[in-house]
This record gives structure tokens, C-alpha cells and sequence, in this order.
């Protein structure tokens, strides 16, 4: 009696963790190929914060006086007392800054690799014709890795500067870099974006 009662209660067992894990397939959230916010690792040292994420081998070094934001799906940065001209930034859909720094960074995890893909091709393109009509970007490097640069110039009544891109495919992602050069501080902040970009590690 006591082995029929073991073996049923063993049968039981084996298909709640069968039905446990049809609901966990069923149910569970999709991965969207985005890298969120409390998906990064922040470490601070004695003068500076780290950022990293280990599954797509990502690091990268600001000063430690830096802020960092949620943005959701990437990470934003602002330094030297940022403050954003909400009239620009409207009409843009850009933040647009009076003064301070403003940065922010993701990672495109290329599931389906057609954003990997896809930079990789039009890198080719600009390696090869720099001239071509398509090739609206500067190849430079990132860490050893030749990555797309894009320059978007803004100049009216009511702000100048540069929306600046930087795409870097490696490890089948796609390292995305934007810096927003407005304000008073633009030239200071474009000397930042550089720096911090040289501390970046992406590769294997």
C-alpha cells in the first residue's frame, strides 16, 4: 500500500513541474531584443561609476559625478548641471539642452539580427563607396571595431548644434551612443562624449 501511495504521489509531482513549466513557457515574457535599465550593472569606484552588462559583454567608465536616469530601454547621462530647453526639445522630439551634457546609450540585442544585420551591411557600403548618396555616416572606431558615426545638424531661430549617433555592431548587437550637442556647453560636452567613448569595451 505504501509503495502505491509513494508512486502516486511521485506521478503527481512530475506533473505539476510538467504543467509548471508549460506555464512558464506559455506565459513568460518575450525577449524584445532590448537591453533595459535594471537589466545594467552599476558599480562605483573611487573616482569613477562603471557600467556593464555581462551577457552582451558591455563596460563603459563615466566620472563619478556624473547623474544616471532610467530611460526604460537605455541608460541616459547628464553632467555639468543639465538643463533642457523644453520648446526645442518639443519640436525636435530631441532633449535639447541651454546647459549641461546630455548622453544616452542602449544595446540592440539583434534577436532576429536584422539591426545587426542591417549596420553591418551599410558599413560595408561605407567602407567600400564613402561617397555614395547612402552612406550618410563617418566609419570610426569603437573599441577596435569600425562603427557608424551620424551627424545631425540643427540650426534655426531657436537652437544650434549637432545629434550625434554612434552605432557599433559587435557580438551580433548593436552598440547605440547618442550625445546631444546644444547650449552653451556644447563644445565642452562633445570633449566628454569622446573621452567616455574611449573607455568603452564591447568585444569578447
Amino acid at each position: 500500500m505504501k509503495s502505491k501511495k509513494i508512486i502516486f504521489f511521485a506521478i503527481v509531482f512530475v506533473l505539476i513541474v510538467i504543467l509548471g513549466i508549460f506555464l512558464w513557457k506559455a506565459y513568460k515574457q518575450p525577449d524584445t531584443g532590448l537591453v533595459f535599465f535594471e537589466d545594467f550593472e552599476i558599480k562605483e569606484t573611487e573616482n569613477n561609476k562603471v557600467i556593464s552588462q555581462k551577457e552582451t559583454n558591455f563596460e563603459i567608465t563615466i566620472p563619478k559625478d556624473w547623474d544616471i536616469l532610467d530611460a526604460g530601454d537605455s541608460i541616459s547621462l547628464k553632467c555639468l548641471n543639465l538643463y533642457i530647453d523644453n520648446e526645442s526639445s518639443n519640436k525636435y522630439f530631441l532633449p535639447i539642452p541651454k546647459n549641461g551634457c546630455a548622453f544616452n546609450f542602449s544595446i540592440d540585442k539583434g534577436i532576429d539580427s536584422i539591426s545587426y544585420s542591417y549596420v553591418l551591411g551599410v558599413l560595408e557600403l561605407c567602407l567600400k563607396k564613402p561617397d555614395d548618396d547612402y552612406c550618410d555616416y563617418d566609419v570610426i572606431e569603437i573599441d577596435n571595431n569600425k562603427s557608424l558615426k551620424h551627424v545631425s545638424h540643427v540650426e534655426n531661430e531657436l537652437t544650434l548644434g549637432d545629434h550625434i549617433i554612434i552605432q557599433v555592431p559587435q557580438n551580433e548587437n548593436v552598440y547605440i551612443f547618442e550625445a546631444y550637442l546644444f547650449g552653451q556647453d556644447k563644445e565642452e560636452c562633445a570633449q566628454k562624449f569622446e573621452k567616455i567613448l574611449e573607455t568603452v569595451s564591447v568585444t569578447k
